[in-house]
């Protein structure tokens, strides 16, 4: 054997005589290369000796000749290096100077990596941590698919960079830097990366992807992202969307309008001629009752097409069905609105057959507003007395005791409807209240229906109201079975 083979010998066991301290070994590996020009030549041959946790921490500790020198070797990688950085946060998440720049361009130097490894998770996390220079040597980089799984790099950057709370220059500059690649495609998966930028109302993002000549915002699903903007109360987006001559704001019979919810948006759309806001029977007003939006009710009714008593007097049925007092007030202020409409029964909230509208007819008595049911009280219209007082009776049932007094006092209201039905039920529902006020009014019978009242009252201060009045035959009580 030469002299240098026996060199070469001595120097490898030296190496390996502490075998199981890494530390101490990298330490030997160093001092080695460093003795003189032969030795370092002899020891450049152990590439056994290192490994890919080498390269993780030559990268992580910023050791660009390290890191030079590993990837020439090369070193053998075992899996993603870039994942394997999580743990040195000041590397993948930090600010950027030249030499973190030239570190990572020594690492994806190195012939095996693969920079699309675990679902690109290396340019996903870039771009989650706004690593421009990274972004851009990762999608500079030959073996980079970027275009992987139908584009998920790109709809996943919209969605982060649409929820996250970057600058608007960081932002468009990421997102020009991807749309700059002839690989990827903004369209992909039906404008997926724009309808998420829609459902989270980032301007920014949509106004980048409409300089797209690729990007068409009215393909999906016949205009979807301008009716949704408009039920997600987006104003910037959807005042973008309707600048672009493609977007149609009347598609699906006008949804945008009848599910829009802020005054803005609404407004903006009523100023947009193809917008129809009385389109299905007027279902934007209904809608904007129901949903008590006092600030929407107002633009509505100045719209010479809204007609708020379409569809039976809908709008002022839904707003008393809602219990709001300023719509109501709002509607009735309207000559076209008629509060009597389906047999003046908006006081005793009678559900119709359209049982499952949200707009069945209904009542302030019936909801318990009496804000609403005084509003309504006050219309020459109105009568509470309809339906056989159905007012007093179901609100004597469901204890509504503010509006069984305001009815009371109403000189058109009998309680002894029905042969005294409303006491009979106030004693069956435990109303105590209601039962006491009923019985100080001389026109309730408590003996009707053959003692009703006390046959079927089970709570005490019911019972102990009705036999306090002589009208009442306590004898039936005790006879029940």
């Amino acid at each position: 054997m030469s002299q240098d083979g026996i060199l070469k010998m001595v120097l490898r066991r030296q190496k390996h005589s502490r075998a199981n301290a890494r530390r101490v070994r990298r330490i030997q590996f160093v001092v080695l290369r460093s003795t003189c020009h032969l030795w370092k030549e002899m020891v450049d041959t152990f590439t056994d000796a290192l490994s890919h946790r080498d390269v993780v921490l030559a990268v992580g500790q910023r050791h660009l000749e390290s890191v030079r020198y590993l990837v020439s070797l090369p070193v053998q990688l075992r899996g993603n290096p870039f994942r394997g950085l999580q743990r040195f946060k000041h590397v993948l998440d930090g600010p950027w100077d030249s030499l973190k720049r030239d570190t990572f361009q020594a690492l994806l130097a190195h012939p095996y990596i693969d920079p699309s490894a675990d679902d690109n998770w290396a340019i996903t996390t870039a771009i989650e941590n706004s690593q421009f220079e990274l972004v851009k040597m990762l999608l500079d980089h030959p073996k980079m698919d970027v275009s992987a799984k139908n584009n998920e790099v790109f709809r996943k950057a919209c969605v982060d960079l649409s929820c996250g709370d970057l600058e608007v220059s960081d932002l468009t500059s990421i997102l020009r830097m991807l749309l700059a690649n002839p690989r990827v495609d903004p369209s992909a998966e039906n404008n997926e990366a724009f309808r998420e930028a829609v459902h989270h109302g980032e301007a920014t993002v949509i106004t980048t992807l409409l300089a797209d000549s690729r990007v068409d915002p009215s393909e999906v699903h016949n205009n979807e992202a301008i009716r949704k903007a408009c039920q997600r109360g987006h104003t910037s987006v959807v005042e973008l969307l309707l600048s672009d001559a493609r977007v149609d704001p009347s598609a699906e019979d006008n949804e945008a309008i009848r599910c829009a919810k802020t005054s803005q948006v609404v407004q903006m759309l009523l100023n947009d001629s193809r917008v129809d806001a009385s389109a299905r029977n007027n279902e934007a007003l209904i809608s904007a009752c129901w949903g008590n939006r006092t600030y929407i009710v107002p633009l509505l009714l100045a719209d010479p097409r809204v007609d708020p008593s379409a569809n039976n007097n809908k709008a002022i049925r839904s707003a008393c069905y809602a219990r709001s007092a300023a719509v109501v007030e709002l509607l009735l202020a309207d000559p076209r609105v008629d509060p009597s409409a389906k047999d003046k029964s908006k006081f005793s909230g009678r559900r119709q057959h359209h049982v499952h509208s949200p707009h069945r007819p209904s009542s302030a008595c019936w909801s318990g507003k009496i804000d609403t049911a005084r509003l309504l009280l006050a219309h020459p219209l109105v009568d509470p007395s309809a339906q056989n007082n159905e007012a007093i009776r179901v609100s004597c049932k469901r204890g509504d005791i503010d509006i069984v007094r305001l009815l009371l006092a109403h000189p058109r209201v009998d309680p002894s409807a029905q042969n005294n039905e409303a006491i009979r039920k106030a004693c069956q529902r435990g109303h105590t209240s209601v039962v006491e006020l009923l019985l100080s009014d001389a026109r309730v019978d408590p003996s009707a229906e053959n003692n009703e009242a006390l046959r079927e009252a089970w709570k005490d201060e019911v019972v102990v109201l009705l036999l306090r009045d002589s009208r009442v035959d306590a004898s039936v009580r005790n006879n029940r079975p």
